[in-house]
């Protein structure tokens, strides 16, 4: 993910105006001379620039499907910022221009990794509506008030550069305008349904891009008065935007999953803008200290006040880091170790035991059966700390990421049965058919199928 925003900041920095003519050989005629004056009629560095993008993006596909449209998207307005100047207005053109160079890198970027889409299952069931559960404005700010202090302090300093412009420098575009227009219908309607988080994301990216918009359009005037943006102020503008738009979505919608709620969705959304807004906060650091060295002494001290603040909001969030591992881990009470087996070597010295022997004695390929239960409960600990493949682990877990519970569903029968029936011949068919060479009775065993002495000797 960084490497693909260093990269898309790159290309906010080093935008060449002149072809690379001289340095690439180009196909004189047929197809491909076509194909290649297309491309490099959107960008001026030719089709290897634009593949080399698509892979490294496509890339983020392939490592998290939830990346590549996010960071395909950032890419995507970067290169809109950018081509404004090959435009003599904006307006349909320039809006052909970006989709088509944005549906090349989309198209290229599957092509690319194309046998893992080939083969790609997904529990995902589509967009679904969050209903009457929001996040409570202070859940938002308790999640993510850190960052949005800071770009708050980036964004007061660079809308104080434009104080005392003349008025016709300070005109916003009608682009700006329209958006602005747009996301205040956008905030009024949540504030009247009384979504107080959405409306203040909203509000706070409408603002963001309608100061972004301007001041990407923005050409220095021949008295140098016009205060265009720097181009790394425009790329933690667009930064900023990305995490509010990615924080408000799932106030509205979420992707459907087996849980058949919004918390997945919440919570790679969130992730996702703690990253992109980790960095945008950063640079506000940065930029709020260096603008204040040069400025009055009223902005020295504002500037030294909100430094402080933004300190503090660190520091107090820092204390979980502190807290964290000493309640986690009842104080340290206990003798510190690194074996996770301790535990059932300490309370459950049978089983240890038995994991011992198992770890001993086991073929590499033997295959051992032991109860199913929930996730994040005892069952299944001595396959976790043997290594040995069981029949049926976590139910729920493979519900997750199978995206359906058939295979489970058809195998918890027959491990009840394994385990509860008197008959040596059916069972002797269960265990022939699945391979199993251990059968595991322990006190989870016999809690949950009533394992006795007659269903032992069946084994015998």
């Amino acid at each position: 993910v960084l490497l693909a925003l260093a990269l898309a900041f790159n290309l906010l920095l080093s935008w060449r105006a002149t072809t690379n003519s001289q340095a690439t050989p180009r196909p004189e005629s047929g197809l491909g001379a076509r194909i290649w004056q297309w491309v490099s009629n959107l960008w001026n560095g030719g089709p290897f620039d634009v593949a080399v993008w698509a892979l490294l993006l496509g890339s983020l596909g392939f490592f998290n499907t939830w990346d590549y449209p996010i960071y395909l998207g950032i890419f995507a307005l970067i290169y809109a910022i950018r081509r404004q100047g090959a435009h003599e207005r904006i307006g349909w053109p320039w809006v052909a221009d970006v989709v088509a160079m944005g549906v090349i890198l989309l198209i290229l970027g599957v092509a690319f990794y194309f046998p893992f889409y080939f083969g790609f299952r997904s529990q995902a069931g589509g967009i679904g509506w969050v209903g009457a559960t929001k996040t409570r404005l202070h859940q938002y700010l308790l999640m993510l008030g850190v960052f949005i202090f800071a770009i708050l302090g980036l964004l007061t300093a660079l809308g104080g550069r434009f104080r005392g412009q003349p008025a016709e420098e300070r005109r916003l575009s009608l682009l700006a305008q329209i958006l602005g227009g747009a996301m205040v219908l956008l905030v009024a309607f949540a504030i009247g349904q009384r979504w107080w988080t959405a409306a203040f994301a909203l509000a706070l990216a409408g603002v963001t891009a309608v100061l972004l918009i301007w001041a990407s359009q923005l050409r220095p005037t021949a008295n140098g008065r016009a205060p265009a943006l720097e181009d790394s102020s425009l790329f933690a503008l667009l930064l900023t935007i990305a995490g509010l738009l990615l924080t408000a979505s799932v106030e509205f919608i979420f992707l459907r999953d087996t849980f058949g709620t919004r918390m997945n969705t919440v919570f790679k959304f969130y992730y996702q803008a703690w990253i992109v807004w980790g960095l945008a906060s950063a640079y506000g650091v940065f930029y709020v200290a260096a603008r204040a060295r040069g400025g009055s002494l009223p902005a020295r001290g504002a500037a030294t006040a909100w430094g402080i603040a933004l300190a503090t909001l660190v520091i107090c969030g820092l204390s979980y880091t502190a807290a964290a591992a000493p309640a986690k881990a009842g104080g340290f009470a206990g003798q510190p170790t690194l074996d996770g087996a301790r535990y059932i070597e300490q309370y459950r010295p049978d089983d240890y035991a038995a994991i011992q022997w198992l770890r001993a004695n086991a073929a590499p390929d033997a295959v051992m059966l032991e109860a199913t239960g929930g996730s994040y409960t005892e069952y299944n600990w001595v396959s976790a700390h043997t290594g040995i493949p069981t029949l049926l682990g976590w139910g729920g877990h493979e519900l997750q990421w199978r995206g359906n519970y058939d295979e489970p569903a058809r195998r918890e029968p027959d491990i009840q049965t394994i385990y509860k029936s008197v008959a040596a011949a059916k069972t002797q068919t269960l265990l022939d058919a699945y391979g199993i060479d251990y059968v595991y009775v322990g006190q989870l065993e016999r809690a949950k199928y009533g394992v006795n002495q007659i269903v032992l000797r069946k084994f015998d």
